[in-house]
Parts: structure tokens; sequence; C-alpha cells
């Protein structure tokens, strides 16, 4: 007697589990691809945001583009406490004087009255060569005239944003970038503190001797694997750097 043929075919169990376990690896394996890919893709958008920021501020700084009412300005600089935070902001520094000449907008460190230590000194136009980033003034002008330098938002240019989901950090005291007007030599600058309301020079001493510090660092950590992306921005040359460590 002839069988009949099976009505229905199929896999086993094991076979459809098998299956199963070969499509979730290959998943895995495209998401973490992907995920890599990614974090390769913001983080070097973030790179070369930062840099083009850098090149554009300095080249403002260079070009000095002042309005008819506003006096000397020692500089324009990028903010850069808050990198944590994925973002930094742009400034002037206005000097006290209404154009250039006074000893303070011609020394080789910015507003540094080399007669004095560096720091506040009430009888030196208030910060001698030092940021002062407790007196900020809203506007975007320097036209207040006398008294201390101030700082000022860089008005026509919107706060640096950099892509969210990055452990970003500064790795220096470094924290401040400011570009000389005109020449634009760099000079960094660390965040105040309880003892020092004011940003202190991060390359010179009290006296205004020349220090070895090294760069403003910013590490930037990818969340695929263990890879920082390292920008270092050196003080007078102003060049950057890139690299990737693994660490």
């Amino acid at each position: 007697m002839l069988k009949k043929p099976a009505l229905y075919s199929g896999y086993t169990l094991a076979e459809v589990l098998v299956v199963l376990m070969v499509i979730i690896i290959l998943g895995a394996l495209g998401a973490s691809a992907f995920g890599g890919l990614r974090d390769s893709v913001l983080g070097k958008q973030n790179i070369e945001d930062i840099k083009q920021d850098l090149q554009l501020v300095q080249q403002k700084a260079m070009l000095l583009e002042k309005k008819s009412d506003e006096g000397w300005i020692y500089g324009i600089g990028i903010d850069f406490t808050e990198i944590d935070q994925g973002k930094y902001t742009f400034f002037k520094w206005c000097s006290p004087f209404s154009a250039y000449g006074h000893k303070l907008t011609r020394s080789e460190i910015l507003a540094y009255d080399d007669d004095k230590n560096i720091g506040y000194n009430e009888l030196n136009y208030g910060h001698n060569a030092s940021l002062p980033v407790n007196d900020i003034v809203s506007g975007g002008l320097c036209n207040r005239g006398g008294g201390p330098s101030y700082i000022t938002p860089l008005s026509g240019l919107e706060e640096g944003k950099l892509n969210a989901g990055f452990n970003i950090a500064l790795k220096s005291d470094a924290s401040y970038v400011v570009f000389e007007s005109v020449t634009g030599r760099v000079f960094l600058y660390k965040e105040a503190d309880d003892l020092n309301p004011y940003g202190l020079p991060f390359n010179y001493n009290e006296d205004g001797e020349y220090l070895d510090n090294g760069p403003l660092i910013i590490e930037i950590h990818r969340n695929q694997g263990k890879i920082v992306d390292e920008i270092k921005i050196f003080p007078l040359s102003g060049a950057v750097t890139h690299d990737v460590i693994k660490k």
C-alpha cells in the first residue's frame, strides 16, 4: 500500500531557533557597526565646527570691524567653560580706551602694565592682563568708556553647539581663547574661581614671564569603543591639532 504524501512541510523547532540566532547576531553586529559609523561622522562634524569657529573668530579679530562709537577692543574670544554641555560662546574684550595707543593696548601681553603684577589692580584700569569674566556687559558694543575693561557678547555670531550624546570635557586649566585685535595672536585664560574672580593668563606668571603650560585641550569621548578625539589649541600661534587616541 502506497503512503500518502505529507500535505504540509516545514522546519523543525531547532532549525527555526538557529535561524533566529543568526539574525540576532547579524543585527547586533550591524547595529554596532552603524553606531560606530554614526559616532565617527558626528564626532568629525564637532571637530570641524570647532576648527571653523576658531578660524572665523581669528579672522574677525584681525580685521577688527568696530562700530563708529566703539572704543578699542583688546581682542575677540571664545568661552569654552560650558563645552561639557555641548556649547561655547563668543565675546569681545573691551578696553577702557577710545583708540589704540595707550601702553595697555601696545603691550606684548594683552592689557598688561609691566609695572604691576598680573591680576586685579584698582589703580590700573581694573584687570591687569586678566580677562574680566566677572564683568559681562550685554549689548555687544564696546562703548561704556572709562573704568575697568569688560567683555560683551560678539554680535552676529550665534553660540557654538555640538552634536549631543558625547562626553566632552576640557582637559587643561585653560578655558578661554582670545585672539588679539589686528595681530590675531592667541592668549589662553583660566576659568575664574573663588580665589580669583577673573581669568588669569594660562601661559604667564604674575610677573609677566612666559610659562610653557601647553595648549587648551578639548576631549570628545566617542560612545563606541574607547576612542577619544583630542583637540589642542596652542597659545600665540593659534595652531590647532586633532589627534585620535585609544584609551
